[in-house]
């Protein structure tokens, strides 16, 4: 801990207003697990590999923060503002962003098993090709993200916003997507088997040649949804 906080005071700007956000520096594919930064302010800051596992971010500002490949497994991230932060590749098994704000940002094939991203905001954030088996989003906003090609089997996305959302090749085995709008989103030759689509919002959204096999559509408006090629029964 002490050696993250001089690192930390070491990388201040001298110059800056008094009030003013303070981008802290930490050093790069650094270690620094359990991490007590909660409120802290790290906008674009270059934590590329850096280990903050089990940290806690409460609160914490990291818009635009270049967080590629760090390990931020089981990490506290509740309320965090993460807005347009690049974390590719990263490691978020087990964290808890709830309620944390996410919009633009990139979490293209990143870990995110078990993770907890209720009541966040991803509108336009980029998940392409993501581990996220299991991973709790119910509630979240997601309109116009990026999923295609994401492991998203057994994830809640009970009442999720996934509006013009790209959901093509999509992995949703056993997701649960009850009362979920999905207006407009592309779920071309997405796995939907056993999926729960009970009450979703359906209205103009692609499922050519999509897996439904099982999944339960009952109570869903489906007004304008291709089915063309779709697997049903």
């Amino acid at each position: 801990m002490m050696r993250l906080r001089n690192a930390m005071a070491a990388r201040r700007n001298p110059d800056e207003t008094p009030g003013a956000g303070v981008a802290l520096r930490i050093e790069q594919y650094s270690a620094y697990p359990g991490a007590d930064l909660r409120g802290a302010e790290l906008p674009g800051a270059k934590l590329r590999g850096v280990n903050l596992s089990r940290a806690d971010l409460t609160g914490a500002v990291l818009t635009g923060a270049n967080l590629v490949g760090a390990d931020l497994s089981h990490a506290l991230l509740v309320g965090a503002r993460l807005e347009g932060a690049n974390l590719r590749g990263a490691c978020l098994r087990g964290a808890v962003l709830h309620g944390a704000a996410l919009d633009g940002a990139i979490l293209a094939e990143a870990e995110l098993e078990g993770a907890d991203f209720r009541d966040c905001a991803l509108d336009g954030a980029n998940l392409e090709d993501a581990l996220a088996h299991g991973t709790l989003l119910e509630h979240a906003h997601l309109r116009g993200a990026r999923l295609d090609g994401a492991d998203l089997s057994g994830t809640i996305l009970a009442g999720a916003d996934l509006r013009r959302a790209n959901l093509e090749g999509a992995d949703l085995t056993d997701a649960d997507l009850s009362s979920a709008d999905l207006q407009e989103a592309d779920l071309a030759a997405a796995d939907l088997e056993n999926a729960d689509l009970r009450r979703a919002d359906l209205i103009r959204a692609d499922l050519e040649n999509a897996d439904l096999t099982a999944a339960v559509t009952d109570d869903a408006l489906l007004l304008g949804t291709d089915l063309h090629g779709a697997l049903t029964g």
